[in-house]
């Protein structure tokens, strides 16, 4: 490390070239690696977070002639075995939130428990016994457990002033997604000031989707408006389409091929310029290699000094890209809303790749300064 340290201090601007050429050179494959990390998580979330075959569909009433949860249960209990259903759009407030504060919900249906699930990050899933029995049980997203409280073995939250046993966390254990701020629960355990406010009188219509593995729910749907008429004035049922999604990661997959095009060229790139600097720093060291051989060094020990300073040169850089990659992380965050996780195995095979490259690189123009006999070194230096 001391000769490292030398070296450093002896040479700063070609030191210093090398480094930035192997920070730049990690920078690259390490983000690109986590970019390509998140758009896998990205495209994994894209698929949880959205049932297969979903239909969205909207009710207007006039009036519910009962505002007991019980009536969402008659509402959509009979659909059938293999299709699931949630009511979306629901903003309740979370007690201990932000008085302006209020989370998403999704009020669940279904009547076997192998049907589509929200992702869950940890802990377990409600049953479809405990929607049929209305039993205050919730999903929370990770941003939402610290709004929780523990009574017995149980961990409860209040949500609108009711108070749920609280399963499982929802989203993924290693990437942040939209579940984070999210909540679920059975539609048959919905908060009772919700219902009291939003069921009773003349309000927003209650949009709902609808899915299973076929795309084929025509006779849920009758049994929903058959029994809608029953428990609505003014039933109404209306198809509002499937489920879309669009997103700047559908935009990002149509041009995967452009992406990973635009990365080879930029990986080949930042080694060439990696190479090159390497190259140049050895060529400039040709007179101190002459010196040393002079002087009865060997030329397995000299380049044994090579590639252990170019050991501590690509650590170097290493540690500062990880500084790099940790700021431009926070930033991008801050700014754009948008995750740059920092996944340090990407660093390091940002590092191996560079390493090995370099080392590879190194060999060549090394070989060629040791083989350079001092006294024709020392003649070129001295004229």
């Amino acid at each position: 490390m001391n000769s490292l340290l030398i070296r450093i201090k002896q040479s700063k601007l070609l030191s210093s070239l090398l480094i930035f050429g192997f920070v730049i050179s990690i920078l690259l494959i390490s983000i690109g690696i986590s970019f390509v990390t998140n758009l896998i998580y990205a495209q994994k979330a894209k698929d949880n977070n959205s049932p297969p075959n979903g239909e969205v569909y909207s009710i207007s009433y006039s009036k519910i002639n009962n505002t007991h949860n019980q009536v969402m249960y008659n509402l959509f209990s009979n659909i059938n075995k293999d299709t699931g259903l949630f009511i979306n759009y629901l903003m309740f407030h979370v007690d201990g939130a932000d008085v302006n504060s209020y989370s998403q919900c999704s009020g669940e249906i279904f009547t076997d428990d192998k049907v589509w699930h929200i992702p869950l990050a940890k802990g377990n899933y409600y049953s479809s016994s405990d929607i049929a029995k209305g039993n205050k049980v919730i999903l929370i997203g990770s941003s939402l457990e610290k709004y929780t409280y523990k009574k017995g073995k149980d961990i409860l939250i209040k949500v609108e002033g009711d108070e749920y046993r609280v399963v499982g966390v929802i989203g993924f254990s290693n990437q942040s997604s939209e579940w984070d701020q999210r909540m679920a629960m059975p539609c048959t355990s919905l908060p009772q000031k919700y219902l009291k406010k939003n069921l009773k009188k003349d309000r927003d219509p209650i949009t709902f989707v609808i899915y299973n593995s076929n795309g084929d729910y025509s006779q849920s749907i009758k049994k929903v408006t058959s029994n809608g008429k029953k428990y609505f004035d003014d039933f109404a049922l209306d198809d509002l389409g499937p489920i879309t999604s669009k997103s700047v990661l559908n935009l990002v997959a149509s041009n995967m091929d452009k992406l990973i095009l635009v990365a080879i060229i930029g990986y080949i790139i930042t080694i060439l310029f990696a190479i090159n600097i390497t190259a140049f720093w050895i060529d400039k060291r040709r007179y101190e290699i002459s010196v040393r051989k002079a002087f009865g060094f060997t030329n397995g020990s000299i380049m044994k000094m090579i590639f252990k300073e170019m050991i501590g040169f690509a650590i170097i850089s290493f540690i500062i890209a990880i500084i790099i990659q940790f700021v431009l992380s926070v930033v991008v965050g801050s700014i754009a809303n948008y995750t740059l996780q920092l996944y340090l195995p990407n660093l390091a095979i940002g590092l191996v790749v560079v390493l090995v490259t370099a080392l590879i690189t190194t060999l060549i123009p090394a070989i060629k300064a040791i083989r350079v006999e001092p006294a024709e070194a020392l003649k070129a230096r001295m004229g």
